[in-house]
């Protein structure tokens, strides 16, 4: 009887000294925010516009005004004289460089291998490249950026068919239609990108990022329905969120939220790795969370005691990594937010225009 008592004595011993088991898991949320241009441009600047050097080719699939409706920048008004900045876009018409008929050869064999038959299938191929490019320059003619669009040889494949002629006839049949579509959808993909990539450098895109927190899930542990309150109230605050409004009321509770997370190091302050991996959520989540108020300093600190803390230290680089790149984003933009509102109801080109 003495053994089993001291048995039951040295386990209750153990989970004192030790600590409940502590399981955390990611908890999944997005967050909404306002991006600041990479290439920061004048802040008069506002608007821009569009000049197209296309092919009659091209012109002839895009009726009206269709490729000046295809290229839009975020946070940019578009304007049919001249913008403060100006893409000039070169659109090429698309070149067949060659083509053929091709064969397959479908041999069928038996259960022993042996060879039964063949049938044939013929598919028409054809090789083309297209290309185009974009200069912009602002309107008093200052280079602002260049970017190019394909370029590359490209291959075109039909279906099968049962015969030669049949795959040779319906290319040649239709072989206008099939480089009219082809041409199509490389000028409006090439279009497509060069708004966004006129967005993500001098523009200000509206972003959504998959993000998570690291809350415990451990239903016996005493801090679980503390862990899951805070995490429901982290929820509501950072729905409210968008690229325009970061209210003072969110703010209030996201900081309500971070004394929260302060308290955790104090209560489970061991060398246990329970008690570590509880802190280490604390350090990580207060981090986010002060990358979401927008305040990348703060982030730092945290990332600094996460990598202290000595549990998973290797995810403090990344949030230094990303609170670096918010602080210079700020100071190249002299901004101290990414959420605000645009409105360029009243912005007006350049009066030269």
């Amino acid at each position: 009887m003495k053994k089993l008592l001291i048995t039951v004595s040295l386990v209750t011993l153990f989970f004192v000294s030790f600590g409940q088991k502590v399981d955390l898991d990611k908890f999944n949320f997005t967050y909404e925010y306002r991006d600041l241009p990479k290439v920061p441009l004048n802040p008069e600047y506002r608007t821009f516009s569009l000049k197209f050097n296309a092919t009659g080719s091209v012109r002839d699939n895009f009726g009206g005004t269709a490729l000046e409706d295809a290229v839009n920048v975020q946070g940019w008004k578009k304007v049919t004289g001249t913008g403060h900045i100006i893409a000039t876009v070169t659109l090429d018409d698309l070149t067949i460089n060659s083509s053929q008929v091709t064969e397959r050869v479908d041999i069928q064999k038996d259960k022993d291998g042996k060879e039964t038959g063949r049938k044939y299938y013929y598919k028409a191929e054809m090789s083309y490249v297209w290309g185009g490019k974009a200069v912009v320059k602002d309107y008093k003619d200052a280079a602002v950026g260049n970017a190019s669009f394909d370029g590359l040889t490209s291959s075109w494949t039909s279906s099968e068919y049962g015969t030669r002629k049949e795959a040779a006839d319906y290319y040649n049949n239709n072989r206008e239609e099939i480089k009219g579509k082809l041409l199509r959808d490389k000028v409006s993909t090439a279009l497509s990108d060069l708004g966004k990539w006129m967005t993500n450098n001098y523009g200000f895109p509206v972003r959504k990022d998959a993000e998570i927190l690291w809350i415990l899930d451990a239903k016996k542990h005493p801090e679980y329905q503390a862990q899951h309150n805070t995490w429901d109230a982290f929820k509501k605050a950072v729905a409210t969120i968008t690229a325009d409004n970061l209210s003072d009321e969110t703010k209030e509770q996201f900081n309500t939220l971070i004394k929260y997370f302060d308290d955790i190091p104090t209560r489970f302050a061991t060398d246990d790795k329970n008690d570590k991996k509880m802190r280490y959520a604390s350090f990580y989540n207060k981090a986010k969370i002060y990358l979401y108020l927008d305040n990348p300093e703060a982030a730092i600190a945290e990332a600094d005691k996460l990598a202290a803390n000595d549990y998973d230290a290797g995810d403090a680089k990344g949030l230094k990594k990303e609170a670096d790149a918010l602080i210079q984003l700020f100071k190249k933009n002299n901004a101290t937010s990414r959420h605000f509102v645009i409105d360029l109801s009243s912005v007006q080109p350049p009066a030269s225009n």
